[in-house]
């Protein structure tokens, strides 16, 4: 295929601009030589030039076929064999079904089941359809064929492999595709002297992958062939690289808060619910503190699946609605988007592409195989969480990898009021060398502000001069100093209401006198207190 697409009910639509050698396809299927055969299409009149035959070799997507029918841009029918236009037969019908035949070694020209033209030029050698489109949005519409026991060929070899860009986590090739019929490209990879290994299975006219699971240093040499129904090309050329340097320090993404979605043996997050906007996501244990330099990324392909990653500094929900993502939509173009917004495209993903979001000093970058696409224009001084939305079911989130390292968050932890004026925050600490963080608020949505850091190894905290009859929300997270942990979940404490004393005193006499003691139990207090005023 060239310019061209094939639609759900296999008509060819030609996607590219006019030209004369930029729109066709040929068939995967071929008639033996010396076999009788047939192809036909039902076509309409619609101001487009196109060409549809039977032809012997298929080097280009022009209209140079050995027998043709076209259809010219007045809506006319012309037989044209080898690029020559040998008879004109008036006026294309609408839903005429037009075929080119081989009989013996005579070829005919039928229209509507009827011969109208009889090629001179005898057909002795196997033959395969044809087809060629001059304008954009020109179509191929129902083509079929009949040739009896036919057979497919297996494509030509890709040729030309070569070696784009090497790091030390990435391999990038690139090759020249020879063939128009293939269903697919095949990439092996040797590691040192070992055995050849499948890594990818690439769609037709796919001419590039990067390796994005390569590790440093080593050697890998690379091959490609082609493959049909009719079975594999022979193998490309081979390339060998070197992956030299210290790789990056990075970890995989630990997965929290998930929504709609699980996480497989490989780390890779798959989503389980149904299509949605809001159904399908999660984030990181990990956070990037505050003005700290750091990065996450993962490895795209083209599934055709709406996904976004990126990092942003609250997740309230498991929408695309993330402070800084990549975007993958549904027909895999790669864009920037920021808050569910999108900001900028930068064409289409590839399968093996890695894909980066990183933060230097207050800015964040766009990374894709090591190349600078986007400099935010929002800066970042905030802590960030790897977060993730996922719009189809099962769409994926691959090799996610953080540069910043988990501290585990607080567990079990509970707020209680313990006073008008006091509440008692606790957890469970499953790190002795963390400290915790306790952010306090009015409101379970946001607000929240640090009221205390806690030495290393803490449980508890006593939040006090609190107001009376109050509710406060907390949320707890750990640090080591230099990372820092999730939040816990929101807990919630309503301090106890002060009664007025004059409703709680108990007045008794201790004797006789000017003198007299008022003892009463203040509300909340956990002991009697003693209040002594002398009269006259």
């Amino acid at each position: 295929l060239v310019g061209v697409e094939v639609q759900p009910d296999n008509t060819l639509l030609k996607t590219g601009g006019w030209g004369a050698d930029n729109g066709g396809a040929a068939s995967a299927e071929v008639l033996a030589a010396g076999a009788d055969g047939w192809a036909e299409f039902t076509v309409y009149p619609t101001n487009h030039e196109r060409y549809f035959g039977l032809t012997e070799n298929n080097a280009d997507a022009t209209r140079i076929m050995d027998y043709a029918i076209k259809i010219s841009s007045t809506n006319t029918i012309v037989i044209q064999e080898n690029g020559t236009s040998r008879a004109g037969y008036g006026d294309l019908e609408p839903g005429e079904v037009l075929r080119v035949e081989r009989t013996g070694t005579t070829i005919e020209y039928k229209r509507g089941g009827s011969t109208f033209h009889i090629s001179q030029v005898p057909s002795t050698t196997s033959l395969r359809v044809d087809a060629c489109i001059y304008h954009n949005n020109g179509d191929i519409p129902n083509g079929t064929l009949n040739f009896g026991t036919a057979t497919v060929e297996a494509p030509n070899a890709p040729t030309a492999l070569q070696s784009t860009t090497v790091t030390s986590n990435s391999a990038g090739l690139q090759w020249t595709d020879n063939s128009g019929d293939e269903t697919g490209f095949i990439v092996e990879r040797q590691t040192g002297t070992g055995a050849y290994e499948q890594i990818a299975d690439l769609p037709a006219n796919t001419t590039s992958y990067t390796d994005g699971t390569v590790t440093a240093p080593a050697s890998y040499t690379y091959r490609v062939y082609a493959y049909n129904a009719g079975g594999n090309s022979p193998k490309s050329n081979t390339v060998t690289v070197t992956t030299e340097g210290t790789p990056e320090e990075s970890l995989p993404v630990t997965w929290a808060n998930l929504v709609g979605v699980e996480v497989q043996a490989d780390n890779s997050l798959v989503k389980t619910a149904g299509w949605g906007i809001d159904n399908g996501g999660a984030t990181s244990e990990e956070v990037l503190p505050p003005g700290t330099d750091g990065w996450a990324g993962f490895t795209a392909y083209a599934t055709n699946h709406e996904r976004y990653f990126g990092l942003t500094e609250n997740n309230t929900d498991a929408t695309k609605n993330i402070d800084y993502a990549f975007k993958i939509s549904s027909t895999n173009g790669l864009v920037i988007s920021e808050q569910g917004e999108n900001v900028l495209g930068i064409g289409h993903v590839k399968d093996g592409d890695i894909l980066r979001i990183e933060r230097t000093g207050n800015t964040i970058l766009y990374i894709r195989n090591d190349t600078i696409y986007h400099t935010s224009g929002t800066p970042s001084t905030g802590p960030l969480m790897v977060d993730v939305s996922i719009y189809h079911s099962s769409g994926e989130i691959k090799g996610a990898v953080t540069s910043f390292v988990a501290v585990p968050p607080p567990t079990d932890v509970k707020a209680v009021t313990t006073d008008f004026d006091k509440n008692l925050i606790t957890w469970e600490t499953l790190d002795p060398e963390v400290s915790y963080e306790i952010e306090r608020s009015l409101s379970e949505t946001g607000g929240f502000a640090r009221v205390a850091t806690t030495v290393r190894g803490a449980h508890e905290y006593k939040d006090s001069q609190l107001a009376d009859g109050t509710t406060y929300y907390y949320r707890v997270r750990a640090t080591n100093g230099q990372e820092y942990s999730g939040y816990s979940a929101v807990v919630s404490s309503t301090t106890k209401t002060v009664v007025t004393p004059e409703n709680t005193l108990e007045q008794t006499p201790q004797y006789n006198g000017n003198i007299s003691a008022i003892k009463w139990k203040a509300h909340g207090d956990a002991e009697e207190k003693l209040y002594t005023y002398s009269y006259d």
